[in-house]
């Protein structure tokens, strides 16, 4: 940020449009900072109200006696309301600040000083911004460094990024305007390859390129399980020496020849292992891998001849 002052007094805040990262952006929050640091209302000291609540009235005392009446009071609710009288809750961003959320010294002091713990209610949009924070591209720390190293490891590290129902392009920067497209630029720049999931060719992935993949929606579990792979054929039911002992091979030539099947080429050693028993229903098999939602039937083939190799 850059900060413009004038006769010792702050007059703007403004974005560094030389910073390589945020070019300028600055979240709205501190578009008028300026005004709220040089606020008479601006509290720069303790103050004990000394009249009923509402009625404005505060005296200034020193930090000692702030901090002595905060010890005093605390030990007053323990001592006559018992060990949880105290609660204590967080706010939703467990990476922003150093007091009152998920991680942070608010923690220690609490449990110090015993206390019933609010139990935060997830908020609906934790899941995609907050929740994602090992997604590159969500990496943005509210004025904080890069709490994982994330960015500096992946750019040494990484071969390729998948961006997996993902579009930071759109739906990243509410805070640092869009802190994370010049790092996302990078990967271009590093040849690290770029792969997106999304059943829609997204902003992000018509910003960066790379291979765009579009899953059929609801289909996308099984590719996660499945890695984009799926059964190609039903697979042995009995191994070799077990199909030769439960059928010979002049008894398969002779039941395939009575369905029109043409066998050649084979001995009978080898088509007694190949035999259609010696392997799992084919129906059966697709009617599995459909009801695990790992794949969906489209066509049935009836092949007009098969090569074994």
């Amino acid at each position: 940020m850059i900060y413009e002052v004038d006769d010792g007094k702050l007059v703007e805040v403004r974005g560094n449009r030389e910073h390589p990262m945020t070019r300028g952006g600055l979240c709205v929050k501190l578009k008028d900072f300026h005004d709220h640091h040089a606020n008479p209302d601006r509290l720069k000291y303790p103050l004990r109200r000394t009249g009923p609540k509402g009625s404005k009235q505060f005296e200034r005392i020193s930090w000692e006696e702030a901090l002595d009446l905060v010890s005093s009071e605390i030990k007053r609710v323990k001592t006559e309301h018992g060990q949880g009288a105290i609660m204590a809750n967080h706010g939703s961003h467990h990476t922003w600040g150093n007091i009152g959320y998920y991680i942070s010294t608010a923690y220690k002091f609490f449990n110090a000083i015993g206390y019933t713990r609010v139990i935060h209610n997830p908020d609906s949009w934790e899941g995609w911004y907050w929740g994602a924070m090992h997604h590159f591209g969500y990496s943005m720390r509210l004025g904080q460094t890069e709490t994982y190293s994330l960015v500096e490891d992946l750019m040494k590290e990484a071969e390729m990024v998948v961006f997996w129902s993902a579009d930071p392009e759109a739906t990243s920067g509410s805070y640092s305007a869009f802190e994370g497209t010049p790092r996302r630029q990078w990967l271009k720049e590093l040849g690290i390859e770029i792969v997106h999931i999304d059943p829609y060719y997204n902003h992000t992935a018509a910003l960066l390129g790379g291979k765009w993949f579009a899953p059929r929606p609801g289909t996308d579990a099984a590719l996660a399980r499945s890695f984009g792979s799926c059964c190609h054929g039903a697979g042995r039911a009995m191994s070799r020496h077990g199909a030769r002992l439960a059928q010979s091979g002049q008894e398969v030539r002779r039941a395939l020849e009575e369905r029109g099947i043409v066998v050649t080429g084979a001995g009978n050693k080898e088509l007694a292992e190949e035999a259609p028993h010696a392997y799992k229903d084919v129906d059966r098999v697709v009617e599995v891998v459909h009801a695990a939602g790992l794949a969906i039937p489209v066509a049935r083939l009836v092949p007009a001849g098969v090569l074994k190799g």
